[in-house]
């Protein structure tokens, strides 16, 4: 009995207490790795302290460490940008290393992920844009995605919101609804 109530106080002690949430950045299992180069460093285009993109920068360090175990060292731009994970907005991009190829249509705060190439690009419209971008790049590592893709993803409301189980269908009075009625209308006005 005692043994048994030792392991319980054990298990409660190293036990998650939420505070992380979905940012907790949890390792993979070592079976479960890119079969390719990952990324040695990471270039920030926009440095400043308040900017999302160096939040973005910072964050991308933290998965990375937590994730998979790999210590990558932010640094600004310089140089080319090989084997690195460059994330900025595309007009920063431009500015830093010249011509960018042929990208969709970007909307306010739509993001390009393109993990195709040696060099990871994470470019937004604008820098929450960017934010956004290496949020999605750090949910598909979390998730054991490897995949090699290239892709723009614009919002398809207005405003990016916290879980608010919201539909902008236009059923509630003069907004969406929400999931099962339990907060009543939704907050966000429905785009027609």
């Amino acid at each position: 009995m005692r043994s048994l109530l030792l392991l319980a106080c054990i298990g409660l002690a190293v036990a998650e207490n939420g505070l992380d949430g979905w940012l907790r950045y949890a390792p993979l299992p070592k079976g479960n790795r890119p079969n390719y180069g990952l990324p040695s460093g990471i270039i920030v285009l926009n440095s400043t302290e308040s900017s999302p993109v160096n939040t973005a920068g910072s964050e991308l360090q933290k998965g990375f460490k937590g994730i998979l175990g790999n210590d990558l060292k932010i640094g600004g731009k310089s140089g080319k940008p090989s084997k690195s994970i460059v994330v900025g907005t595309v007009d920063q991009y431009i500015k830093a290393y010249g011509k960018l190829g042929k990208l969709p249509d970007l909307e306010n705060d739509g993001f390009w992920l393109n993990t195709k190439d040696d060099t990871i690009q994470i470019l937004g419209q604008n820098e929450r844009g960017a934010l956004y971008g290496a949020f999605e790049y750090l949910s598909r590592l979390a998730q054991g995605n490897f995949d090699r893709v290239a892709f723009v993803s614009n919002p398809s409301a207005p405003i990016r919101w916290v879980n608010q189980w919201d539909n902008l269908d236009g059923r509630g009075s003069d907004h969406g609804s929400v999931e099962r009625g339990y907060g009543g209308n939704s907050l966000c006005k429905p785009s027609r």
